[in-house]
């Protein structure tokens, strides 16, 4: 009889650590579930707020004035929320934040030469791991911002409005002299560190300032390229957007 009263406390024991152990189960796996849900959220207005950034583009007047903007964004997002601030190789791409890579594509018309993008009718920026494609958009623009490290855009903008004059300069100390009668400055080493080595770089680096100016000038509307959605999403996330000058 005493042994059976032994059986059946263990049994109760056992039993009733089953239970305890079910209910533990049971109140972690909810507030598992609430804490995944309250991430979810928190993900979703990240998310939101992000796109919201982006979504301010979605228009139809555009100026490239602020596709200057967009592009420098879209250039440091992807630098430092996608590959992480301090990453520096393709191999680095783990050490990111989880965001999706961005791109931005461009389609010009046929009023303009556009020496600053090599002639090219749609420019792109397809994100940090394709160099090619990214070439005539963003170095482009990051050419410029270069050049006007060492050359204020005020004396970049004076040189410009004398574009016919240029092509008739021959030598160095012409041009030399043309730069210094025309802003009041020695700026032919500002170009030399801009990498303008003779005088033709030089000619070529103020027409493609010009064509900086016009492209910043020029209206654009959020509208499809090729077979591109104008505005396109992965997991929720604008990734690209495409514009054409109008």
């Amino acid at each position: 009889m005493e042994n059976a009263t032994k059986a059946l406390l263990m049994a109760a024991g056992i039993l009733i650590a089953i239970i305890v152990l079910s209910l533990a189960i049971v109140v972690y796996g909810r507030i598992s579930g609430f804490y995944q849900t309250k991430q979810s959220n928190l993900n979703e207005e990240q998310l939101a707020e992000f796109n919201n950034q982006y979504i301010a583009y979605d228009r139809t007047d555009v100026t490239g004035f602020e596709l200057v903007s967009l592009i420098n964004k879209v250039i440091d997002f992807n630098q430092n929320k996608v590959y992480g601030a301090h990453n520096t190789g393709d191999s680095d791409e783990k050490q990111g934040e989880g965001y999706a890579e961005m791109s931005v594509t461009v389609q010009l018309n046929d009023t303009r030469e556009w020496i600053l993008f090599e002639k090219k009718k749609t420019i792109e920026y397809n994100g940090k791991n394709n160099s090619t494609k990214r070439q005539v958009l963003t170095n482009a623009v990051l050419e410029m911002q270069e050049l006007e490290r060492y050359i204020s855009p005020s004396d970049l903008t004076r040189l410009t409005s004398y574009i016919t004059n240029i092509d008739q300069i021959t030598t160095l100390d012409e041009m030399k002299s043309f730069i210094k009668e025309k802003t009041g400055k020695e700026y032919i080493e500002g170009f030399n560190k801009a990498q303008a080595k003779n005088v033709d770089e030089i000619k070529k680096k103020i027409k493609k300032y010009d064509d900086y100016l016009a492209f910043k000038r020029t209206e654009f509307k959020c509208d499809s390229v090729g077979g591109n959605q104008k505005v396109e999403y992965n997991n929720g996330q604008i990734t690209k957007m495409s514009f054409v000058q109008k």
